[in-house]
């Protein structure tokens, strides 16, 4: 991934930000760096909503696979 930065899931929002510009506009490198920072945030929304940990990390994959 040339040119991209590095991601952890504690990223700053610039890199978030310049990491979903390049996913708009084709990167699939970019797309899957963006969807792993973003897992354990998804999967917390998720899990506080549904409050039961199976169907969170169920709709957390579905959130991946539409991607």
């Amino acid at each position: 991934m040339p040119n991209q930065p590095e991601v952890t899931p504690n990223a700053d929002e610039d890199a978030l930000a310049l990491l979903c510009a390049a996913a708009v506009n084709g990167d699939s490198a970019a797309l899957a760096a963006l969807m792993s920072a973003l897992r354990d945030p998804i999967y917390g929304l998720a899990l506080r909503m549904l409050m039961h940990p199976q169907d969170a990390d169920d709709d957390t994959l579905k959130t991946r696979c539409a991607s």
